[in-house]
Parts: C-alpha cells; sequence; structure tokens
C-alpha cells in the first residue's frame, strides 16, 4: 500500500534550508524560565522530604470494652404466683451486679407481658440496697422507679434504673404485686419476661 506526503514549497529538491534568527531577548527569558523552573522543582522536592518521618512509628492497640450484668436469682423466674387473691401483695427482690469494663453505663428494665391478667396486676419497683432473691428483709428503698399495672409497664419501652458507674458495683431491686380487687380478674393468667440491660453512657 503506498502513502502520501505533504511537500512543502521550501523542501524542494536542491533548495537552500531556510535562515532562521534567534532574538537573544528571547533565549534570554527562555533560560531565565528553565531557572525559575528548576528553583521551584527544589523547593518542592525539599519541602516533601522534609514530611518523611525520622525513624518507626510504633505499634497502636484496640481493643472493644464489655458490658454485662448478673443477677442473683440461681436461674430461677422473678416470679411465680398461682391463686393470687386482692389484699394479698406478694415482693420480691434481686440483687443486679455489674461485670462490664466499660463505664459508667445506664441499666434499664423492659417488660413484656402476654395475658389478660396484666392489666389487673398493681405493680411497684424500688430501687435500694440490702436485698437479695426471695429475700426483702433487708431491703433499704432509696427510690421508687414505678407505680402501675404490669400492662401499663408493658406499654413502656424500657424504664430506667439509675447508673452504675463501677465494675462489679450492685444495686437492688424491690418489686410487689397485688391484684385488683375485680370480679373481672377472675381466672385470668399471664406469662411475664423481665428484661434487664446495660447501655454506655
Amino acid at each position: 500500500m503506498g502513502r502520501s506526503f505533504d511537500i512543502n514549497s521550501d523542501d524542494r529538491a536542491g533548495a537552500p534550508p531556510p535562515t532562521r534568527t534567534v532574538d537573544h531577548s528571547t533565549a534570554r527569558a527562555f533560560a531565565a524560565a528553565l531557572s525559575a523552573l528548576a528553583i521551584s522543582s527544589l523547593v518542592v522536592t525539599t519541602s516533601a522530604g522534609a514530611l518523611e518521618p525520622d525513624g518507626t512509628v510504633a505499634t497502636n492497640r484496640l481493643e472493644a470494652g464489655s458490658v454485662s450484668i448478673t443477677d442473683d436469682d440461681g436461674g430461677h423466674s422473678l416470679v411465680e404466683l398461682d391463686n393470687m387473691a386482692p389484699g394479698r401483695p406478694h415482693e420480691q427482690c434481686i440483687n443486679v451486679v455489674y461485670d462490664g469494663t466499660i463505664v459508667p453505663v445506664t441499666l434499664t428494665l423492659s417488660v413484656r407481658s402476654n395475658g389478660e391478667l396484666a392489666d389487673f396486676v398493681k405493680t411497684d419497683i424500688e430501687r435500694g440496697s440490702g436485698g437479695a432473691y426471695d429475700d426483702c428483709d433487708d431491703f433499704e428503698p432509696e427510690e421508687q422507679l414505678f407505680d402501675g399495672t404490669l400492662s401499663d409497664l408493658d406499654a413502656r419501652d424500657e424504664i430506667p434504673l439509675g447508673s452504675l458507674r463501677n465494675r462489679g458495683e450492685s444495686t437492688s431491686f424491690r418489686f410487689v404485686f397485688e391484684l385488683a380487687d375485680e370480679q373481672a380478674a377472675l381466672g385470668l393468667t399471664t406469662a411475664t419476661d423481665f428484661i434487664w440491660e446495660v447501655t454506655p453512657e
């Protein structure tokens, strides 16, 4: 395959090469520009070198903390009541211990009830000291946290129970359950879950 070329009149055979003249002021300006460029490159290179670390960087260590709570119920239910009757309140105490490494934390209680009797069970919750599971003899109340029915407790997302500020800190709670004196409560039942939770503050 042939190739085509554009031929200028000055490139004809035998024609003398064109004469080029160089303006000395232009040459000096060009040399100055090159010098300025070289100097600028030198400054940038030197600045970049100054940012390099002198020596090694120490290895850093990160570890997540933990949140953990235990109680002294020995795996038993908080309360199991048969044949509840009006005028016969039942109290139950429990001690909760914070075992996590993150402090401080907020302790909360959530309750989930399933059964119509929850509408008729008056529930009182107090925070204090000295109580233990199934033993409220030494309980000293400090603050009332809730006063209503199990249904009212279930309707709330959670009940704030206060702060725990040290690992190993414990606090006691007293629950009092009492059946309302209403004919409509006869024969009803309810199953209730009490859920302890801790959240870092």
